[in-house]
C-alpha cells in the first residue's frame, strides 16, 4: 500500500487496522491520532520518506511514526530528503523511486 500526505495516514490506518497488508511506503504523513495503541509487531513493514523541509506536514510526523512503529515491533526504515518540502521533486525525485522500487521489492 502507497500513501502520500493525508493518503499516508489512511495508509498506515488501514495496515494497522487489516494485517494482509504486507508493505507500506508513507510519503509525507504519519500514524493517525489515536491509532497508536493499535500497533502491534504483526503489521506491516513500512517505510516512511519526507522532506527536510515539509510545511504542510511537519517533519517531526515522520519521527514520531518512526519511533511509536519502532516501539512497538514493526519494520520500520525512514529516508529524510533534506532541503525537500512536501512534494520530493528534482533529482531527489529519482533517488525517492528507487528507494520506494528496492522497499517493495524485498518486502512483497
Amino acid at each position: 500500500m502507497l500513501g502520500f500526505s493525508l493518503g499516508s495516514y489512511l495508509a498506515l490506518a488501514a495496515a494497522i487496522d487489516d494485517r494482509r497488508i504486507p508493505a507500506v511506503v508513507e510519503m509525507a504523513g504519519g500514524i493517525p491520532p489515536g491509532w497508536e495503541d493499535r500497533i502491534g509487531p504483526d503489521m506491516a513493514s513500512v517505510l516512511l520518506l519526507h522532506g527536510g523541509k515539509d510545511p504542510v506536514v511537519p517533519l517531526s510526523e515522520a519521527y514520531k511514526a518512526q519511533r511509536l512503529l519502532t516501539e512497538r515491533g514493526v519494520t520500520c526504515e525512514l529516508e529524510v530528503f533534506a532541503g525537500e518540502r512536501h512534494w520530493i521533486g528534482g533529482q531527489a525525485h529519482q533517488r525517492l523511486l528507487d528507494r520506494c522500487a528496492a522497499f517493495l521489492k524485498a518486502n512483497l
